[in-house]
């Protein structure tokens, strides 16, 4: 069986270069899939309606079990919906994908720099205080500050979510990786 980073790496390249094949993507494959489900991997992104996971890495319905939050936050749900995937769906590899120029991270940082965390309502606040402990302040210089944000972010929810993992499922093998989609170029880099 071809390596799940490969085949993602592979299909990211084939829709960079405009040669994307739409895999799985069918009415057929609705009805091969409505009687169950077999992702080859969970992603975990960002809600940012410019990073769809199924388009980006030119798979189809059923590939990959999908979960968006705003800055591709690490809550209880989503620890839930990924422990599910490979817990009782068997997915051995786990993606969390950010993204550059994400507004909920440019929010954290300004809400951070600007101390204004308070003009926050609760909903905003809770998806802040998820993000803050991640930033990285680089001076006064915001775009500087939500690149290394962004990247310290998929860092360490990757690192939280593969020790959360192993204590959840005995003998796993599942291999949690961290990357990044450049919203302008297509291009998704692999961290680590």
């Amino acid at each position: 069986m071809e390596n799940i980073l490969e085949k993602l790496k592979k299909g990211n390249e084939r829709f960079i270069k405009g040669v994307s094949i739409n895999p799985n993507q069918s009415l057929d494959r609705c009805k091969e899939t409505s009687k169950g489900q077999n992702p080859f991997a969970v992603v975990l992104t960002c809600s940012d309606s410019r990073t769809p996971p199924e388009i980006i890495f030119d798979a189809g319905i059923g590939d990959l079990f999908v979960i968006r939050l705003a800055g591709n936050v690490l809550t209880n749900e989503a620890i839930a919906s990924i422990e599910y995937a490979t817990a009782h769906l068997g997915v051995e590899q786990v993606i969390i994908l950010g993204h550059t120029n994400c507004g909920a991270v440019k929010a954290a940082v300004e809400t951070n720099m600007s101390q204004q965390g308070t003009n926050l309502s609760e909903y905003l606040k809770t998806l802040v205080d998820k993000i803050d402990p991640n930033l990285i302040i680089e001076g006064k210089d915001v775009d500087k500050s939500v690149v290394k944000s962004t990247d310290n972010l998929i860092a360490t929810s990757a690192s939280e979510l593969k020790n959360i993992l192993n204590k959840l499922i005995v003998n796993n093998s599942i291999n949690v990786t961290g990357a990044k989609y450049n919203i302008e170029t297509g291009e998704v880099v692999f961290l680590g």
